[in-house]
């Protein structure tokens, strides 16, 4: 349940300001006089020209999952909470369309032990994230945090933004605290004590919002493995003690929503149009669809079980569903930009039994595989053709961005890639 903040009054300034012409011996006049030294705009950086440089020039490597299996990956083997997969499929799909943009040195590296040894010896200047992780608690945000280290500038989320995302019961706290629809939750792990049982206030909490069902799923996790639904809180305790048999990890508890189960996702705010790159108004929102469940089906099946095909997934027509598309693009682009996010992101919604929106969970690296002659590919992809954008323009748009707010608003971070725009003639902000 969301509580209320109420808002204060506004505060008087303790300082007015003095007319024009005045000295400024005041706190706020003294900073709204060195404001007015600064330079009115920043330098505007030609996104297209840097493209151009870049294609010939930029050493990038798709960055995908290790198996902790492997004893070239790890020094020990320890655990993994989260799923593993390699998303190799998706690095070469990734690498293909980079490819067929013009990018001409394009290699392929995986996370673990020997990542920088063999970003150093292939003298890899960015580098695109697309893996889960190797092993540990946190994965999903271990590869963005040993580049940050590195200096190797990245084109994902930062490791902050990775781990929140990841985490469902820190972002569902997040979400609340801003304000956005999600609903109530329970988090359970041996180490806080016994299990939640029917008759715990905090259970029958959640049953109100669900009418009596709910779902027990990994605190981290993909692909919808190990979520469970049950159909009444009699089978709590054999549910959590399940899914925690699976991930030795913390398992989160939430009400089973009976409306329908919709996705969106949304990305930085850029836009390509032939051979020009655009900056759009707002973060780009693309694929709001509605998942097509089988009359057992409770929840949607993972894609590692059942392959996602269009016959999965209805894509909503703006015409028809302008509403809901409106207010999935409208809760999207507000995490996006609260969370201030420079990649993309999956959310994942249900409709409660009133039909309002909650959104569920986050997908820090979603699914990006391309889509097949067979019908199969990933949800972003499908969706990408209402929007009139392609899979290779898509995959363009993350990269430039993450130049773009380089040069734009700190180019030290940008390290390699910083020195081949300078050389190149192009001028960026100091």
């Amino acid at each position: 349940m969301l509580t209320s903040v109420s808002h204060r009054p506004p505060t008087k300034v303790p300082y007015p300001l003095k007319a024009a012409g005045s000295k400024a011996n005041s706190p706020l006049q003294q900073m709204a006089t060195r404001q007015k030294t600064r330079p009115s705009s920043p330098v505007r950086f030609d996104l297209d020209h840097a493209f151009d440089i870049l294609l010939s020039r930029l050493k990038i490597a798709v960055v995908h999952g290790a198996s902790n299996e492997s004893p070239d990956t790890v020094i020990y083997r320890t655990h993994n909470p989260r799923t593993w997969k390699s998303y190799s499929s998706v690095a070469a799909d990734v690498s293909e369309a980079l490819e067929r943009v013009g990018f001409r040195h394009v290699s392929q590296v995986a996370e673990g032990l020997g990542l920088a040894a063999a970003l150093q010896s292939k003298d890899v200047q960015m580098t695109w994230l697309n893996t889960g992780g190797v092993q540990g608690h946190g994965p999903m945000c271990h590869a963005s945090a040993a580049l940050e280290s590195l200096g190797i500038p990245y084109v994902g989320h930062s490791p902050a933004a990775a781990a929140l995302l990841d985490d469902k019961p820190l972002f569902k706290a997040w979400l609340s605290g801003m304000g956005l629809p999600t609903t109530p939750f329970i988090v359970w792990h041996p180490k806080t004590g016994s299990a939640p049982r029917s008759e715990d206030p905090r259970v029958l909490a959640l049953q109100t919002e669900s009418g009596g069902p709910l779902i027990v799923k990994p605190a981290s996790g993909r692909a919808s493995r190990h979520v469970v639904w049950v159909s009444s809180a009699d089978e709590l305790a054999e549910a959590v003690h399940e899914v925690h048999g699976q991930t030795k990890d913390r398992v989160m508890i939430e009400p089973f929503l009976p409306g329908r189960e919709l996705c969106v996702a949304v990305g930085p705010p850029m836009a390509r149009a032939g051979d020009r790159f655009e900056i759009t108004s707002s973060p780009v929102c693309v694929a709001a669809i509605e998942r097509r469940l089988d009359p057992d089906e409770k929840i949607f099946t993972s894609a590692d079980l059942r392959p996602i095909k269009r016959d999965r997934a209805r894509i909503l027509d703006a015409e028809q569903d302008g509403e809901l598309i409106n207010s999935l693009e409208h809760i999207a682009r507000r995490v996006f930009n609260e969370l201030s996010l420079d990649f993309l992101i999956r959310l994942d919604l249900r409709e409660n039994q009133h039909g309002q929106l909650m959104v569920m969970e986050a997908n820090p690296k979603p699914d990006l595989a391309s889509c097949r002659a067979d019908g199969k590919g990933s949800l972003i992809a499908l969706g990408l053709k209402e929007k009139g954008l392609s899979y290779d323009d898509l995959i363009a748009c993350q990269i430039m961005h993450r130049v773009r707010l380089g040069a734009e608003f700190c180019p030290r971070a940008l390290g390699p890639v910083k020195d081949l725009l300078v050389e190149a003639g192009i001028q960026l902000n100091a």
